[in-house]
C-alpha cells in the first residue's frame, strides 16, 4: 500500500558531492529533512539543477524498501533494481518506474524466483517461476498464469501441463500423477476436473466421460482390463 501512495520532493542538501532529497507523501505536513525516521523516502545520487533525481542513485525507507538504478526524471529507467519493506525484489530494465521487458523477480514470502516478461512491474507473457511447490514454464498475463503451462511439483514429482486461468488449471489439460501412474486427460475448471475427460489407471483401466467438480459425474464408460 505504502508503494502506491504519491510521493513528492520535499527538501535537499548536498553531502560529499551527493544530494540527498527527502520524500513526502502528498497527505503529510512538511518536515525537517534531519528528522530522518519521519521522512517517507530518501534519495542519494546524482540530481538535475531542480533537485529531481537524474541519473545514478538509490531511493530508500527506513522500513527497508528501497529503489536502485538510474533515473530520469524522478523514474527508474534502464537496468534496474526494486525491493520492497518484505525483501520482494524486482531486477531488469525499467520504463518510467515500471519494469517492462526481460526481468527478473524474487518474492521472499513464498520463496519463489521468476524469470521472463514482464509489463509494468507484472509478469505477463512467457516465463518461468521455481518456487517450494515446484518448478513451472509457460504464460503469464497480469501476474498470473494464463495459457498454456507445464508444472513439475517437487514433492510428488507431478507434472500437469495445459491451459490455465488465473494460477488455476482451467481448459484442455494432462495430469500424470507419478507414483501411481495414473493419468487424467480432459476438462478443467477453477482447478478440477470438469467436462469430458478420460481417466486411466496403471493397471489398464479407464472411464472415460463427464466430471463434475474433479469427481465422475454424468454420462461415461468405466472399461476394467
Amino acid at each position: 500500500e505504502e508503494e502506491n501512495m504519491k510521493y513528492i520532493p520535499n527538501e535537499s542538501k548536498t553531502i560529499d558531492n551527493t544530494i540527498i532529497i527527502s520524500y513526502i507523501n502528498e497527505e503529510e505536513k512538511t518536515r525537517n529533512i534531519e528528522d530522518i525516521n519521519e521522512i517517507s523516502w530518501i534519495y542519494k545520487g546524482q540530481a538535475d539543477i531542480n533537485n529531481l533525481p537524474n541519473g545514478y542513485g538509490v531511493k530508500y525507507t527506513q522500513n527497508g524498501s528501497k529503489q536502485e538504478g538510474y533515473w530520469k526524471d524522478d523514474h527508474l529507467t534502464g537496468w534496474s533494481q526494486s525491493i520492497d519493506s518484505q525483501g520482494n525484489l524486482l531486477m531488469g530494465p525499467f520504463v518510467y518506474g515500471s519494469l517492462t521487458g526481460k526481468g527478473i523477480k524474487y518474492s521472499f514470502i513464498n520463496n519463489s524466483f521468476y524469470k521472463g516478461d514482464f509489463v509494468d512491474n507484472k509478469r505477463e507473457g512467457k516465463g518461468e517461476e521455481i518456487s517450494n511447490e515446484g518448478k513451472f514454464s509457460g504464460n503469464f498475463y497480469n501476474d498470473k498464469k494464463n495459457g498454456e503451462g507445464k508444472v513439475i511439483y517437487s514433492l510428488s514429482g507431478d507434472t500437469y501441463e495445459g491451459n490455465y486461468k488465473d494460477d488455476l488449471f482451467d481448459g484442455e489439460g494432462h495430469y500424470i500423477y507419478k507414483n501411481s501412474g495414473q493419468e487424467y486427460r480432459g476438462e478443467y475448471k477453477n482447478g478440477l476436473m470438469h467436462g469430458k475427460g478420460l481417466y486411466e489407471w496403471s493397471e489398464g483401466e479407464y472411464y472415460r466421460g463427464d466430471f463434475v467438480n474433479g469427481k465422475k459425474e454424468g454420462n461415461g464408460e468405466m472399461h476394467w482390463a
